[in-house]
């Protein structure tokens, strides 16, 4: 008798949906807290529940990022997922995820910002990705002539561990001791580190449009390889208008400008197609995916057109640690949630 395969994408999609709830909760509740300093007070205030809503967001997009990459894998791969490295990757989720909550209920914290559990929880998420690496990598060398989603995934899978183990050079003293270095070090990773999931959620979109369409010609455009080498050059240089305000040296704030700048090549793109996606939309108007993909295209809009603005040092100086940036960084985590 064949054994049954398990439904990874499913797994992870209703584990995340959990944690989305989470952060619906704590998120509503932080508000509460904030706008009511004494409500609740004693049994979980807002330094606690800032924290674990944005834990809660975080793992959301995190593990609905995993759930795409494995629903492409058994579409393409069927009945080849490793289960056993599959459940241990979701069990070592589980366990950081319940490890994280119970010692920020207990009030225990020692990580830096959007991470602020103790590191030791890190250790599970670590092992986890790299389990969903090698998963990964043995399936994905079966195949040649991968279209731009097979290099999306991969990048933002590689580049999430790597961003992931650098925010965490602070616990090395020769990182810590140095408030500058380790202030631009910890800005530095929360920039690269959204690129690497958004390289997985819009690999998740090319994909997505592959089977709605069924024209595999898509993913395998040059102008498709063509965005996907701008978004994976943000990735490692988009960074630097993060660190504006930082006393560094001048040339990582130029050349993040720079870099931030060629960013306007994907606001032209959109409103370039913005009138060829209407009309495939009144094709698919009744496909549920698609329509998502259309508000993730234009959440992309709204936020690209805030980032951009935001990447100029003159106005950066006055929107940097405000409601404009806070804005900014939950409109693109809803966005983020959209693809996903």
């Amino acid at each position: 008798m064949e054994n049954k395969q398990t439904n990874f994408a499913k797994l992870y999609f209703s584990t995340a949906m959990v944690v989305l709830f989470g952060a619906i909760i704590y998120g509503c509740w932080a508000a509460i807290s904030y706008l009511f300093p004494g409500f609740l007070k004693n049994q979980l205030g807002f330094i606690a529940l800032r924290p674990m809503h944005a834990s809660a967001a975080l793992f959301w997009i995190l593990l609905g990022a995993t759930a795409s990459v494995y629903e492409g894998l058994n579409y393409l791969f069927p009945n080849q997922i490793n289960q056993k490295t599959a459940w241990i990757q979701w069990g070592l989720w589980v366990i950081a995820i319940v490890g994280i909550f119970t010692s920020y209920f207990l009030g225990q914290f020692g990580g830096r910002e959007y991470w602020e559990f103790n590191p030791y929880w890190a250790l599970p998420i670590a092992l986890a990705w790299l389990l969903f690496i090698l998963q990964f990598f043995s399936l994905m060398r079966k195949r040649s002539n991968w279209p731009v989603y097979m290099y999306m995934w991969m990048t933002g899978i590689v580049f999430f561990l790597f961003t992931f183990a650098e925010g965490y050079l602070w616990l090395f003293p020769y990182f810590r001791k140095e408030l500058i270095t380790d202030l631009t070090i910890q800005w530095k990773v929360n920039g690269s580190m959204v690129g690497s999931w958004n390289q997985i959620l819009y690999g998740s979109s090319f994909y997505l449009m592959d089977r709605i369409t069924g024209n595999e010609k898509v993913g395998h455009s040059k102008l498709a390889f063509a965005m996907y080498f701008l978004g994976f050059f943000n990735l490692c240089f988009n960074w630097g208008h993060h660190v504006y305000t930082l006393p560094t040296e001048p040339y990582i704030r130029y050349f993040g400008y720079v870099v931030s700048m060629t960013e306007w090549i994907i606001f032209i793109k959109i409103i370039y197609d913005w009138k060829a996606d209407w009309q495939q939309a009144t094709i698919h108007l009744y496909n549920i995916p698609y329509r998502f993909i259309m508000a993730a295209n234009a959440w992309v809009f709204l936020n690209l057109f805030l980032a951009l603005f935001m990447s100029i040092p003159a106005i950066n100086l006055y929107t940097h640690g405000t409601h404009v940036t806070v804005a900014h960084s939950m409109g693109t985590t809803i966005e983020c949630a959209t693809v996903t």
